[in-house]
């Protein structure tokens, strides 16, 4: 079985926020879900998104919205709505599909692109020590993903485990509450330290996750 969710980069090719709300390919995991059979456990899929919560900006969004506009990759990408509307829908729609797996008595498995816990968010470098670097920082965090997606997942016990990517680098899983959560995104190669193997397929075997699920 082979799923896949929509990162950010994946929209700067013309796909537009209400595309990616329609069901593109069966393979298409956003607002899906997947009953691995002779088990309780179900994988939930959601695309996720960001809110600035993760920012010490994010009391002032409308000046994140033109950083990033101004500065950022993510401002190319078309959506008719703001970061912190579109992530409360992405809300709605997590707390749904959670909803649902607790009523099937089901355990979950969470998958989405976003950082999806504030602890998760790596401390900001060393070297950023003027308020401009700094401020940087921060704009970078902001487009990271949501603590309040974290504080429904911590709310949520049949979440043991949650699948993320968006952040470059290795991460070591952490347990937050009743739930385990990893990090195997590949990375970017050309980008120093990112990559752990020489090949593609070296550092996607490497980072691959791989559970007996009982």
């Amino acid at each position: 079985m082979i799923r896949y969710l929509a990162g950010n980069h994946d929209q700067l090719t013309g796909v537009t926020a209400a595309q990616l709300e329609q069901r593109l390919a069966p393979e298409y995991f956003h607002q899906a879900f997947w009953d691995v059979p002779g088990t309780d456990w179900r994988i939930i899929g959601n695309n996720g998104w960001y809110d600035y919560s993760f920012s010490n900006l994010a009391v002032s969004p409308a000046a994140v919205a033109q950083w990033k506009k101004v500065y950022w990759i993510d401002g190319s990408i078309t959506q008719a709505e703001s970061d912190p509307v579109r992530m409360a829908r992405v809300m709605v729609q997590v707390k749904a599909q959670l909803q649902a797996a607790q009523a099937a008595g089901k355990r979950v498995i969470f998958v989405t692109h976003f950082v999806p816990a504030e602890a998760l968010v790596p401390p900001l470098p060393a070297h950023l020590t003027t308020p401009r670097q700094q401020r940087f920082g921060q704009m970078f965090n902001a487009m990271l993903g949501s603590q309040h997606l974290g504080a429904l997942l911590l709310q949520t016990p049949q979440v043991k485990r949650v699948v993320s990517g968006h952040l470059h680098g290795e991460f070591a899983p952490q347990t937050l509450g009743a739930a385990t959560y990893y990090n195997p995104a590949v990375g970017v190669r050309r980008r120093p330290g990112e990559w752990q193997r020489t090949t593609f397929m070296e550092q996607w075997a490497y980072r691959t996750l791989v559970w007996n699920l009982r």
